[in-house]
């Protein structure tokens, strides 16, 4: 073999027999069987739930912005203990 085209040819079979024995995400998932279907279920609503709960918690809905300095004005004021 031309000494170009080994050089060429050896990252490809490096990178093959590196997956070699690697489990994709889709075997796991065939592998477990119907019980695999509660668990992927219970994920996509955990992410959701998640995904929800960042949204709904904002911090510009928990302390919006207008509130700081009220609060500062009533601390000067004396009016909150």
């Amino acid at each position: 073999m031309d000494r170009g085209v080994r050089h060429l040819a050896t990252p490809m079979i490096e990178w093959r027999q590196f997956f070699e024995g690697v489990i994709t995400v889709w075997e796991l998932v065939k592998s477990g069987g119907w019980m695999m279907l509660p668990i992927i279920l219970s994920s996509i609503a955990a992410a959701g739930i998640i995904i929800e709960r960042l949204w709904t918690l904002r911090a510009s809905r928990i302390a919006p912005p207008h509130l700081l300095g009220q609060a500062w004005q009533w601390i000067q004021e004396k009016k909150l203990d």
